[in-house]
């Protein structure tokens, strides 16, 4: 038997001269490498016995490796962003007045009646407000009212249709004027020696002003009309102006 230099060459009578290079034997060690906090990874390396058949494989070939990594800071997703509140998202993504866009409006309003009557009138109620256009709206309000009369106070009930043109639009205000018509149900005669039964003619001006998204404030002046357009023995009719205040909020 021969002996070359040591680790590098073997030579067996009757067999196979196989050579095995120092670095399959003897690999060098991995750098450890390092999380973003500093602490290391641990790397975990399984390797069969080597044997005469395999030995002259390359190690990369004949040395599976199992790969282990931790790390105590973990993974963490990305941060996602808060859900907005009531009417945020819809308000900030669509500008106020614009086709589609819809709000709920709280109300009420109170005056005096013209003429020589002087008996005023107080409501308030709720609608629904839908822009089919740019600042173009149709509103439907449910309004309970209150007639006060020379010898009785009537109570009512109040259907309106209006419509609604903002003709000054700005992002933190607008003006508008209205006009619509309604049903009116009353317990009694509204106004005395009239009916139970009445139609509401009626028209406005006023302002919105942006209070912090999603709500606005509004306010302004209504012509109220109340009459039976004949559909009984008398017709008296009455009519009232009536200062204005609500809210809307857009969903």
């Amino acid at each position: 038997m021969m002996m070359a230099a040591a680790g590098s060459i073997a030579i067996v009578p009757g067999s196979r001269s196989h050579a095995v290079p120092q670095s399959a034997r003897d690999p060098a060690p991995a750098e450890t490498p390092q999380t973003s906090a500093g602490r290391p990874h641990t790397w975990s390396t399984a390797m069969p016995p080597r044997g005469d058949a395999d030995s002259t494989r390359p190690a990369s070939s004949s040395v599976p490796i199992a790969l282990s990594l931790t790390s105590d800071a973990g993974w963490q997703p990305p941060d996602a962003a808060p859900e907005p509140a009531l009417g945020a998202e819809t308000d900030a993504a669509t500008p106020f007045g614009a086709k589609g866009s819809r709000r709920l409006l709280i109300s009420g309003f109170a005056g005096p009646s013209t003429g020589d009557r002087n008996e005023p009138v107080i409501a308030g109620g709720m609608g629904l407000s839908w822009f089919i256009e740019d600042g173009f709206a149709v509103t439907q309000s449910l309004d309970l009212l209150a007639f006060d009369q020379r010898t009785s106070v009537r109570a009512g009930l109040g259907y309106s249709l209006t419509f609604q043109y903002h003709f000054l639009r700005r992002e933190t205000w607008s003006l508008f004027a209205e006009a619509g018509a309604g049903l009116l149900l009353t317990v009694g005669d509204v106004p005395e020696e009239g009916s139970f039964f009445n139609f509401m003619p009626q028209a406005a001006l006023g302002a919105t002003l942006d209070v912090g998204r999603p709500w606005r404030l509004m306010a302004g002046v209504r012509w109220h009309h109340v009459s039976n357009a004949r559909l009984y023995r008398t017709n008296p009719g009455r009519d009232a102006i009536a200062g204005f205040i609500g809210a809307s909020l857009a969903f």
